[in-house]
């Protein structure tokens, strides 16, 4: 009887049998187990990463400055984090299940940045009667971003007049004069004033217009008043009735102080990243020693004026509180973290929108930096961020339900 032969044999030696030099076995298992390991690595770093940024804005910058930027990078985290979840889904289940559990317990952020809530299309006569609609915008000292309006009249006082608020809470406003307002025609001035009887100057930079009577509370947050655009604040007790009260925060907080040169320079890094071009290293060293260490050292100014800002809520807020402005930082940042805690005040944005949106669209900086915070009797309705233009900022827009 002849003897089997080993052509298929497994352990045939392949240096002599043809059928066996193709054989990839204990190749293939070191192959896969290098890959296997890399998924592993690039899970765990992705994981790490969206809860870092997600939950970044814990850490106060007062001790470091670098955290203002750690809740910025968010979105791109998230969006990297689902595209990896996804990818798992397909061909590493096991893994899967890490990114999936670093999604859910980045719920809160995740809903911050990118709320879905379901519009709500009618009002009840009842609601109606007790609604009341705030706007809060920086209006760039009333100028013209586009450069291109043609039409009669300053275009933001006519946006302002369109959207018909209750209560106008302003940044970037020198005063509503027509010598103040470029452009600004006699007409416009006048209907201002028949709309809003109640127009108050809050600063150098903030302005209150209102349909209800109002009274200042003493507010001063800057600490370093010798550093232009430090930011300010003012604060008003607005009576909606005799017996319902709103104290009401405008904010202008300390900006980021970026130079134009600045700008221009991170608008072209931006545009070389977007084009696949060859990054400029010079100029990303640059800017990251010079502009990055404004951006941290405005971070550290904001937090200690966000702790001015408890102190006066605390002091003057009451029950119905409403914070608003240009926080000059993004959802998840410290500030809005803080004074949810320390002030028990409510986001706005993620209770009633629906996806994401950008208030600030100059520079290739588009970011979510314009905020209305809540609490006591007031039950939010909607909020919206019209696409107006004129300004470097989109207007804020929420409307209240006072319970």
């Amino acid at each position: 009887m002849a003897a089997p032969s080993n052509r298929y044999n497994i352990n045939a030696n392949p240096a002599t049998h043809r059928g066996i030099a193709w054989d990839f076995g204990p190749r293939r298992g070191w192959f896969r187990r290098c890959v296997n390991f890399f998924v592993l690595v690039v899970n765990v770093v992705a994981a790490l990463a969206l809860l870092l940024t997600g939950y970044g804005g814990v850490f106060n910058p007062e001790n470091w400055g670098g955290w203002v930027f750690v809740p910025m990078i968010f979105p791109v985290v998230l969006l990297v984090s689902l595209a990896i979840f996804i990818i798992d889904l397909i061909w590493w289940r096991r893994t899967a299940l890490m990114q999936g559990v670093a999604l859910l317990l980045c719920a809160g952020p995740i809903a911050d940045f990118c709320p879905l809530n379901y519009p709500r299309l009618s009002m009840s006569d009842e609601e109606k009667a007790n609604a009341i609609k705030i706007m809060t915008y920086n209006v760039f000292k009333f100028s013209d971003f586009t450069r291109a309006y043609e039409g009669n009249g300053n275009p933001t006082l006519d946006a302002i007049l369109r959207e018909d608020a209750d209560i106008v809470c302003l940044q970037e406003c020198m005063g509503i004069t027509l010598s103040r307002i470029g452009r600004s025609t006699p007409e416009q001035i006048d209907s201002v004033f028949a709309r809003y009887p109640y127009v108050y100057q809050g600063g150098k930079n903030t302005a209150l217009l209102s349909k209800f009577p109002a009274e200042p509370i003493p507010l001063q947050i800057n600490s370093d008043t010798t550093v232009r655009n430090n930011g300010e604040g003012a604060a008003w007790r607005v009576h909606i009735d005799d017996d319902r009260i709103i104290n009401l925060f405008n904010l202008h907080l300390r900006s980021l102080y970026l130079t134009p040169g600045d700008k221009e320079q991170f608008t072209g890094i931006v545009k070389d990243i977007v084009k696949l071009d060859t990054l400029d290293i010079d100029g990303l060293r640059f800017f990251r020693a010079n502009a990055m260490a404004k951006i941290a050292e405005a971070a550290k100014a904001r937090a200690d004026q966000i702790k001015t800002l408890e102190k006066y809520i605390a002091k003057y807020g009451g029950k119905n509180v409403i914070v608003c402005g240009d926080f000059n930082d993004v959802n998840g940042c410290y500030g809005i973290n803080s004074l949810c805690h320390e002030s028990r005040l409510r986001r706005t944005y993620p209770l009633v929108a629906f996806g994401p949106t950008v208030t600030f669209h100059a520079n290739h900086l588009f970011f979510r930096i314009d905020h209305i915070l809540f609490r006591g009797d007031l039950e939010p309705y909607s909020i919206s961020s019209p696409r107006i233009p004129y300004s470097d900022h989109y207007p804020l827009v929420a409307t209240f339900i006072m319970k």
